[in-house]
């Protein structure tokens, strides 16, 4: 009846794994089959109908079955329908609770014939009008993707929308439905710009615009995200006059429509904001934001880039990826407290990742959208906190972001449309207040007044949410944690030009000039901060404004002649600022009277007035021997070894005041030891400033002894957390210069392979294949490889290559196994490639043979590449093994049975393989000869029985295999010399002395007994 066909739903590679739901309906698939073979339409209704009528659990084979046969086979499909409408006893519940969970959960993976078989039987069911159909619509609306113009994208919408127009009826039954296709398309519209796509944008209008005319009070309950949506497509000729109605005759669409602050008050359903994305994607998202650790998601992000962003389309995911981590992403307080990477550092993340202006205004209207027309007692203050915490953190690492995120919010409030200014203002002051009642900062003061961020711009802040900051007279301050770094790529973000119709279409061209203007020190193109000149007198009022609120408590504490200095460290001269420190350090050497509360009020001074020179003081590109152009290095000048000692010690104990107030300090004198080496050729003279710093700090985590190691691993994990191709530029540097206490350590090698890309990785690789330093060493590393045993998948790699590069000492690196095959693959894995370019030897082997019997086929895997590669070398530590195991006797698994049975499997493994000859060797053949006879002498039983195991024939192979000279001559039955022993040179290559023995006596038996018989004949 033509239903023989393979009944395959989805794609599947020989590696992947059988699917369960594909093998539980391939097999109701074949019992259906089995029951109908040979019958004709009429008796297979009746056959089917009385087998469903038996059981709930017959239906259910009967129903799948029939399913899977219409999504696999085209041909019958229209057969089995019929019959599946037929016999059906819950209106098609069980099909639909199928196919939806299908949709959702395997549509990504589904072989393109299931995907049209299922566009055609959902159609069918619609025209049929089966209950709960419009769950599968929806399930398939979801996996449209946005940004993503592929064929088979496009086609899944096109087919979608034709089940839709085709069936108009009973889609206006269904407002729920009409919501979720209307806020589909109108997302989809905007990827549909390109002249291939003209037919089917033009369908999605026509649908859009049809559904929004006849039930928009239906559409209205989508809420302000419809609004969001249409500002997008405003331009659109057929949409710009469903905004004239709006705005200007709300009651031509409905009589109960008042206008559009109806819907912008009415807060967007989840449900609507998750459809945008796909399932796979909301499992990424999610996973991203809910399990992976702070300072470890870069990894994670560039999976996430490749798969989602990384075409130009694709710029209009990340407005819906924004939404929906606003919106739906809402962590408990347990991840909040936690090391888990937070919501704000993934959106940060997301906005430099605009590559256009029209897509970096909509990720920002993304952002703020509901800050608008925020209501405290209505909605939820998770939906407002990553923009004000991008913002907070942001403010002294990365400026850039925080102003054009201020600029893009100040310029909305009288821009988002005509009439709506109050509304606006209201809400953001609304949402300023909820966020400060409920502590989410201490304090927007940073945003208001940080000298970084220009000001005029933080005034037209500070104006624009006044009435909120008028409920908080004595703010506290904001708290800026030394953890809470915002980790964000040092990338511009996309610029802040006008929002493409990002406004209400009666000011659209207004709107867009106007937002086209930057505010006054802020280029939104580029959205870096541009220094205006100022005039004398207003700088100065600044720079004593920024001293009073900064300083003004530690300068008190100061001599006048300091504060003078500290107050030159504010001008524009490089020169002058650079006299200034030298002028303050050589204080700080000669005055032998200062406090200590006022070395280290100096401290804070400096600290705060270098803070931007710190920012630029590591340059990683072009020549290092220039290591005088920044003040940082200035200020390390001083702590020169060549200095009276007194001196050197009082400049040295200093730095750690400094490192309390500006903690880049360790890493930047990190990268200054570098630079002195490079420029003075002595990498150790130019390390013991470090060393000297880190002895003065004296980190409380670690020994006197690892003191040293700690400060390392601390300080190159805050450069890695600011700036990670800093770090990696300081890797080789800080093995070369402190090799003695860091080489071997497990917490600054972690730290490398938990942030390493392609590129870098293989940088380390070549570097340390040229022995330019050592990641390892060998005192330590049985160590370091245990710990690295709980790291990810991706660093234990990591380390292997780099292990594999370096080519350890491979006697301390076996020195971990044995292992679990199952709990530890990588380390496994690694050591297979690893001891492939070894020779094998007696230690090696031990540890190979130390494996358990049910992981032997690591044991196999590691012997057959030495027996290919090393079969001389591979004998000697063979029958070493095995003498050992004769002398002792052991009974654990490295035991004489178990050696036995790997070689005679590895021979088993190798039959007839030319390129292995180690079964042929003399060596071999002698040696395990000798071995064999200890152990008759010995005459130990269950050595005998282990010997029995062994496939003798590798003993005395067929004449047709021998390479001469294969068997010595004194085992030839017929040829033996009685009158002749061994000589010393065959005894020399007996490992063992009780082999030795053992032979020597079996041999003068032997020629004993010959000459008792020569005699008797």
């Amino acid at each position: 009846m033509g239903d023989s066909v393979e009944c395959r739903l989805f794609e599947r590679t020989k590696l992947d794994p059988p699917d369960e739901i594909e093998e539980k309906w391939r097999a109701c698939h074949n019992a259906v089959l089995k029951l109908i073979a040979g019958a004709s339409e009429q008796e297979a209704h009746d056959i089917l109908s009385a087998k469903v009528c038996r059981s709930v659990q017959e239906h259910e084979e009967v129903s799948v079955g029939l399913l899977n046969i219409i999504l696999t086979n085209p041909g019958a499909a229209r057969t089995r329908y019929s019959d599946l409408a037929f016999v059906t006893r819950d209106g098609l519940g069980l099909v639909v609770n199928c196919l939806e969970f299908i949709v959702m959960e395997k549509f990504r993976r589904m072989r393109e014939m299931t995907k049209q078989q299922i566009l055609w039987i959902v159609n069918e069911m619609v025209r049929n009008r089966f209950a709960g159909v419009e769950r599968v619509c929806i399930a398939l609306l979801k996996q449209i993707e946005g940004g993503n113009t592929m064929p088979g994208n496009v086609r899944l919408a096109d087919s979608v929308l034709r089940v839709f127009r085709d069936n108009r009826e009973w889609l206006e039954s269904l407002p729920r439905i009409v919501c979720f296709a209307v806020y589909t398309y109108l997302r989809l519209i905007q990827d549909h710009s390109s002249p291939a796509l003209t037919s089917l944008r033009n369908a999605e209008v026509d649908f859009c615009i049809a559904c929004l005319r006849t039930q928009f009070m239906d559409c209205a309950a989508i809420g302000r995200d419809l609004v969001r949506l249409l500002q997008t497509i405003a331009r659109i000729p057929e949409f710009a006059a469903l905004w004239k109605d709006i705005l200007q005759n709300p009651t031509s669409l409905s009589p109960h429509f008042s206008g559009v602050l109806q819907l912008l008050t009415v807060r967007t359903s989840r449900h609507y904001i998750a459809s945008r994305l796909t399932s796979d994607m909301e499992a990424k998202l999610n996973f991203l934001a809910m399990q992976v650790k702070f300072g470890h998601q870069k990894r994670y992000q560039d999976w996430f880039q490749r798969d989602y962003l990384l075409t130009p389309e694709s710029q209009s995911l990340i407005s819906d990826f924004i939404r929906y981590i606003c919106c739906i992403i809402h962590p408990s307080n347990e991840i909040l407290s936690s090391d888990v990477v937070q919501r704000w550092a993934i959106i940060g993340w997301l906005l430099t990742k605009c590559q256009s202006n029209v897509a970096a205004c909509n990720a920002k209207l993304a952002l703020f959208y509901d800050w608008f027309f925020y209501n405290p007692e209505h909605e939820s203050i998770m939906c407002i906190e990553p923009a004000i915490l991008i913002m907070s953190y942001s403010v002294n690492t990365h400026p850039n972001i925080t102003a054009t995120l201020i600029d893009f919010l100040v310029r909305m409030i009288p821009a988002f449309g005509e009439g709506l200014e109050e509304y606006v203002s209201h809400g953001v002051n609304n949402a300023i207040r909820d966020i400060l009642e409920k502590r989410v900062v201490g304090s927007i003061d940073q945003l208001i007044s940080s000298p970084r961020l220009d000001s005029v711009l933080t005034g037209s802040f500070q104006r624009a949410v006044q009435r909120a900051l008028d409920h908080f007279q004595n703010p506290e301050p904001f708290r800026d944690g030394d953890d809470d770094v915002v980790v964000i790529e040092d990338e511009e973000v996309g610029g802040g030009g006008g929002v493409d119709s990002g406004v209400f279409p009666s000011s659209i061209d207004d709107e867009s000039e106007r937002m086209e203007k930057p505010v006054k020190g802020v280029e939104l193109g580029e959205v870096e901060i541009v220094e205006e000149e100022e005039d004398a007198e207003e700088k100065e009022k600044t720079g004593e404004d920024e001293a009073e609120i900064d300083l003004g408590e530690e300068l008190r504490r100061l001599p006048d002649r300091w504060v003078r200095k500290i107050e030159a460290l504010k001008r524009d001269s490089l020169d002058v600022r650079r006299k200034a420190v030298d002028e303050l350090m050589e204080s700080v050497v000669r005055e032998i009277d200062v406090r200590s509360s006022q070395l280290n009020a100096l401290a804070k001074c400096m600290a705060i007035r270098l803070k931007s020179d710190f920012d630029d003081a590591c340059e990683i590109e072009g020549e290092m021997s220039d290591v005088g152009r920044s003040l940082p290095f200035s200020l390390f000048r001083h702590a020169d070894p060549a200095r009276p000692s007194n001196v050197y010690r009082r400049v040295v104990a200093f730095l750690p005041r400094l490192f309390n107030h500006e903690n880049r300090l360790g890493y930047t004198l990190l990268y200054y030891a570098k630079a002195r080496a490079v420029a003075t050729g002595d990498p150790v003279a130019a390390a013991s400033v470090y060393a000297a710093f880190a002895a003065e700090t004296k980190s409380p985590s670690a020994s006197p002894a690892s003191n040293l190691e700690a400060c390392i691993i601390r300080d190159m994990e805050r450069c890695q957390t600011v700036d990670t191709n800093l770090f990696y530029f300081l890797i080789p540097g800080v093995y070369q210069q402190f090799s003695d206490a860091v080489t071997g350590s497990s917490g600054l090698l972690y730290l490398i392979v938990s942030s390493i890309d392609s590129a870098q990785l293989h940088d380390l690789i070549c570097q340390l294949s040229l022995s330019k330093f050592q990641l390892f060493g060998c005192a330590r590393i049985a160590e370091l490889l245990a710990k690295s045993l709980e790291w990810e998948t991706f660093e234990q790699i990591s380390v292997w290559q780099l292990l594999m590069a370096e080519n350890s000492a491979p006697e301390e690196v076996v020195k971990i196994l044995p292992l679990d095959s199952n709990s530890h693959p990588e380390p496994l894995s690694g050591l297979v490639l690893f001891l492939r370019n070894h020779s094998p030897s007696p230690e090696l082997l031990e540890a190979v043979f130390r494996m358990p019997t049910s992981d032997g086929q690591f044991a196999l895997t590691v012997l057959k590449q030495w027996a290919v590669r090393w079969p001389r070398e591979l004998v000697t530590p063979v029958v070493d093994c095995l003498g050992r195991a004769v002398e002792e006797k052991r009974g654990d698994e490295s035991s004489t049975g178990v050696i036995i049975q790997y070689i005679n499997d590895l021979r088993q493994l190798l039959p007839g393989d030319n390129q292995c000859r180690m079964f042929f060797v003399y060596d071999y053949q002698h040696l395990l000869d000798y071995w064999a006879l200890s152990l008759i002498v010995v005459c130990d039983p269950e050595m005998i029985d282990s010997l029995a195991m062994f496939d003798t024939s590798a003993l005395h192979p067929s004449p047709s295999e021998r390479t001469p000279p294969s068997t010595p001559k004194w085992l030839k039955s017929g040829e033996r010399k009685r009158s002749q022993s061994l000589s010393d040179n065959e005894l020399d290559i007996i490992p063992k002395p009780k082999l030795q023995r053992a032979a020597r006596r079996f041999v003068d038996e032997s020629d004993d007994d010959d000459d008792e018989d020569n005699a008797a004949t």
